[in-house]
C-alpha cells in the first residue's frame, strides 16, 4: 500500500473551504480541490470530521504531558490547597451558623407575633360572642315588651269602645230628660267610674 498523498488535515481544510463558499461538500469536490487523492479515504476522513464536529469535538493535537512540580514546591502547593480548603470550609460553617441563627430568631419572633395575634383574636371573638348574646337578650326583652304593649293597647281599645257605648247611652238618656245641670247620683257615679 502506498502512503497517503494528502494528510487528514489537508482533506478537512479542503472540505471547509468548499463549505465556506456555500457549495455542497462531496468526496469528488474535495479530490478536485486537492488535485488528487483516494475518494474512499477522503469520504472516511470527512465523515469522521463531521461526526466529531456534530459532537462538538474538533480534531486537536493530543494534550501535552502533565507538568510535574519539584517535590518541595508540590508539597507547598498541597499545603496551600489544604489551608484554603479549611478556610473556605470555615467560611461556609460561619455563614451557615449566621443564617441558622437569623432564621431561628425570625421564626421565634414570627411565632410570638402569631401567638399574640391568636390571643387577641380569641379575646375579640369572646367579646363578640358576649355582645351577640347581649343583643339577643335585648331583642327578646323588646319583643316581650312589644307583645305586652300590644295586649294593653288591645285592652285599652276595648275599654274605649265600651266607654264610647256608655257615653252614647248617657247622651241618649240625657236627651230624653229635661235639661238639668245636675246629674243624679247614680248617673254621676257611673259616668265618673267610666272616665
Amino acid at each position: 500500500m502506498r502512503p497517503a498523498q494528502f494528510t487528514d488535515g489537508d482533506i478537512i481544510e479542503a472540505g471547509k473551504r468548499i463549505r465556506d463558499t456555500g457549495r455542497l461538500v462531496t468526496p469528488f469536490g474535495i479530490r478536485n480541490s486537492l488535485g488528487g487523492g483516494n475518494t474512499t479515504r477522503i469520504r472516511e476522513v470527512w465523515d469522521r470530521f463531521l461526526e466529531n464536529e456534530s459532537r462538538g469535538l474538533e480534531q486537536e493535537e493530543p494534550p501535552a504531558e502533565p507538568v510535574t512540580l519539584p517535590p518541595q514546591l508540590h508539597e507547598h502547593a498541597l499545603s496551600a490547597k489544604k489551608n484554603l480548603t479549611s478556610y473556605i470550609d470555615g467560611l461556609y460553617m460561619n455563614a451557615y451558623t449566621l443564617v441558622e441563627t437569623d432564621l431561628s430568631q425570625r421564626y421565634r419572633k414570627d411565632f410570638e407575633a402569631l401567638k399574640q395575634q391568636q390571643a387577641d383574636t380569641s379575646a375579640a371573638l369572646a367579646e363578640a360572642e358576649k355582645s351577640i348574646a347581649d343583643a339577643d337578650r335585648q331583642i327578646e326583652n323588646l319583643t316581650e315588651e312589644r307583645d305586652d304593649a300590644g295586649t294593653k293597647l288591645g285592652e285599652a281599645q276595648s275599654d274605649i269602645v265600651g266607654l264610647q257605648a256608655t257615653l252614647a247611652g248617657v247622651r241618649k238618656d240625657l236627651r230624653g230628660r229635661r235639661p238639668s245641670r245636675r246629674l243624679d247620683g247614680e248617673s254621676r257615679a257611673l259616668f265618673e267610674n267610666r272616665l
